[in-house]
């Protein structure tokens, strides 16, 4: 979390945080940086009035890069209990990337280091995904109480949304343009963040690194696409853009 004068940036994981911060420090010397991964309701009260800023991913990519940047791989322990890990017979450093994703739906969400974290559902037609576990965790008052209370007319509706914090997202896909054009609109001098524009993506220190054109779409056959869709349909129906990227036969399918 950075507080600014002018906002406080959020930092959900592996949605190219780490570029926004370090770009804004640039721009903000004296801003105030906490620990890098508090959300919303960790806000303190006094920069409570002020604007937020995050990040959004696409949830298929997202999943790749979490697949590839690999904290559950050198951490197993923050995500799973080893009890859990003998129990499912699995090396997480051999990890197929099909098996990450059935993985992290049975034992990552809903828990922290093996033990239950509190976020339960029994309302919804099917569960909900980890990536909105991690949504609501992170940009909603009394998160746990939210989630538990979705159901499938609230997915449907958005009636969700009310309980949301007034967040602005960017978007990874297009992150430099998003920052420069928030920036600007808040009344930023546009010489003095023209830089950001020719910025490279940041590679993180840790975790497998991916080239430009490794792209999600390889890493999904239909039958995980059709999974992670039902899983993370609040995230497909609170931001539709990415849902016009996904192939129409998933989508009907879905």
């Amino acid at each position: 979390m950075l507080i600014t004068d002018d906002f406080v940036f959020v930092h959900m994981p592996k949605t190219g945080g780490t570029f926004v911060q370090n770009m804004l420090q640039k721009i903000y010397p004296n801003a105030t940086a906490l620990e890098t991964h508090l959300t919303c309701s960790d806000i303190p009260q006094q920069a409570q009035e002020l604007p937020v800023l995050s990040i959004i991913r696409h949830p298929m990519d997202r999943y790749v890069s979490q697949f590839h940047f690999g904290w559950w791989r050198m951490h197993p322990e923050r995500y799973c209990s080893q009890a859990q890990w003998n129990a499912m017979g699995i090396d997480p450093k051999n990890l197929s990337f099909r098996d990450f994703i059935r993985i992290s739906d049975a034992y990552f969400k809903g828990y922290f280091s093996g033990e239950k974290n509190g976020f339960e559902n029994h309302k919804t037609a099917s569960p909900l995904g980890w990536h909105t576990e991690q949504f609501i965790r992170f940009y909603y008052h009394n998160p746990k109480q939210v989630f538990s209370e979705l159901d499938e007319r609230k997915i449907q509706t958005g009636d969700y949304k009310e309980s949301e914090f007034p967040v602005t997202f960017l978007h990874t896909e297009s992150l430099n343009q998003d920052l420069v054009s928030y920036l600007t609109k808040i009344g930023r001098d546009e010489e003095d963040i023209a830089f950001i524009l020719d910025q490279g993506k940041l590679q993180p220190k840790e975790g497998t690194k991916r080239t430009e054109e490794d792209d999600w779409q390889s890493y999904f056959d239909p039958d995980i696409t059709r999974f992670v869709c039902e899983r993370e349909r609040l995230l497909f129906n609170r931001f539709p853009s990415y849902q016009e990227e996904l192939p129409k036969r998933v989508i009907k399918n879905t």
